[in-house]
This record gives structure tokens, C-alpha cells and sequence, in this order.
């Protein structure tokens, strides 16, 4: 029977990872990002079910010849994970498994949903960029020193953060965060959304009245230089339909390196 592992048996399941292809799901596992983990059996998983609250899908990994979890799983979905989803106001289902085994059986498990998919591109830093101080002139680094500061809309960095953190306090200690400050007010941030070791998945946030001026790039810029110094690995995650993403990825110096498959349903 499917079960929800307990926080302190969260290690049980590290085992299961064998790269760093996903770590949306280990920044899970290693409770650096907030998220559920459910699993086959809670003493000696094999396979598991991951969910991370800050992407708002879920992970599929382990043993995927596992027939018993296998049968189990929609059901399980169903009358479990939907409530403990619309708790937190969500109301469909994203899911990716972290192989094509894995993707074969998602197709499967849920054929009777309207379910859809999408390609997802993961970009790394592959080329140097050149970061002037006119493009940085504006810019800082987030820290505790920031709430002291005459900041009129900090409460917009702090909620775009503890989205993916849970708390202020957890991504102070964890991550990084450049933001773009005009006057007194915060107009984009760029911030680490998921951590695993010295990988940070990369997350843009700009004002809606301030979008398509640049910021957003012009901070991405300072967020990388703070990772390189640091020896921060990027991941950047985005749709591939995503061509506003796609195009900020390249002109930052990313690079294409896989892709992979998410699938969603509304219930």
C-alpha cells in the first residue's frame, strides 16, 4: 500500500536517485525545498512518488517495475492527493517520470484522464558573459541587511521566495537572491528556487508593469556572476514553448543539455 514517508525517513529514499537530472525532487528528499513523499513501503522503499510544492508537480522514481505501486497509483491519486492538493489550491496534476520506463507507465496509469504533456528543456551555463557595472548599477544581493532598508514592496520578494522555500528564514540560509531595485521598490528578482549540493534551479520574477524593459535579464546577469563566484551550478528549467524563456536561457550563455517529459491533468 502506498504511504506518505514520515520527514525524518526522507533519507530512505536518496538511493533512488541515480543523477542530477531532477533535482526539483532531491532538493525534496534532502528538505532543503518543502514537498511530500509517498512510497511503496515506508521501511524499505523501492519506489516513490515525490512531490515538490514549489514546481507544483510531482516526480516519479525507483523501481518502475513495481506492479503492486503500479496498480495502486491512481486510485492512491485520487482519493489522497487530490484533497492534500486542493488544500493548497491546486487543482490538476503535473507529474514527470525521471525515464522513458517511467513516462510508458504515467501514459498508462493515468489513459482514462485528458491528459496532456509538454517538453521541458533544461539549460546549463556553458559560456562565459561579460557583466559591466552600468548593467549591475541598480542591483543587489538579498540579505538580512535588506529589511532594513526602505524597501516599499519587500513583502513581493519574500512571497515569490517562500513559494518554492516555505519560509524566509529557510532560503536566507540556503539560497541567493539579486533583485532590481528602482527608487524604493523591487521591480525582478532572481533567486535560487530548488537547491541540491551546489545546484540551484533558477527562478525570474518581474513586476507586471515593469516587463519587457530588461530587468529581468539585467538581474539574471548579477544572479550568475554571485553563482560563479560562489561555484554555483545553474538549472534552468522551462517549457519549450516557453520562447521568452528560451531566448533570455541563451543570451545568458546557457546551453540546451536534455529534456524531458511532463504530463497534467485537471480534476
Amino acid at each position: 500500500m502506498i504511504k506518505e514517508l514520515s520527514k525524518d525517513k526522507y533519507c530512505e529514499v536518496y538511493n533512488l536517485i541515480k543523477n542530477d537530472k531532477f533535482p526539483e525532487a532531491t532538493s525534496v528528499i534532502l528538505k532543503n525545498n518543502p514537498g511530500w513523499i509517498f512510497v511503496d513501503n515506508i521501511n524499505n522503499p523501492k519506489t516513490a512518488l515525490i512531490f515538490c510544492k514549489g514546481m507544483g508537480g510531482f516526480y516519479l522514481l525507483g523501481d518502475y517495475t513495481n506492479t503492486q505501486f503500479k496498480s495502486e497509483l491512481l486510485s492512491f491519486v485520487e482519493e489522497v492527493v487530490y484533497s492534500r492538493l486542493n488544500n493548497i489550491g491546486i487543482s490538476w496534476i503535473e507529474i514527470s517520470g525521471v525515464s522513458e520506463e517511467w513516462n510508458r507507465i504515467i501514459e498508462e496509469v493515468f489513459s482514462n484522464k485528458n491528459l496532456g504533456k509538454d517538453k521541458q528543456l533544461v539549460y546549463k551555463l556553458k559560456n562565459e558573459i561579460s557583466i559591466s557595472e552600468k548593467s549591475i548599477e541598480n542591483i543587489r544581493l538579498f540579505n538580512k541587511n535588506t529589511f532594513n532598508l526602505q524597501i516599499s514592496n519587500i513583502d513581493f520578494l519574500k512571497n515569490e521566495t517562500q513559494k518554492f522555500w516555505g519560509n524566509i528564514e529557510n532560503f536566507m540560509n540556503k539560497g541567493i537572491c539579486s533583485y532590481y531595485l528602482i527608487e524604493n521598490e523591487i521591480v525582478s528578482i532572481c533567486y535560487s528556487g530548488l537547491v541540491k549540493g551546489n545546484i540551484h534551479t533558477v527562478g525570474i520574477e518581474t513586476l507586471e508593469k515593469h516587463r519587457r524593459k530588461g530587468y529581468g535579464y539585467k538581474v539574471a546577469k548579477a544572479f550568475i556572476k554571485e553563482c560563479r563566484m560562489k561555484g554555483i551550478e545553474l538549472h534552468w528549467d522551462c517549457s519549450e514553448d516557453n520562447d521568452g524563456s528560451k531566448s533570455m536561457a541563451e543570451k545568458l550563455g546557457l546551453e540546451k543539455e536534455y529534456d524531458y517529459t511532463c504530463y497534467w491533468y485537471k480534476f
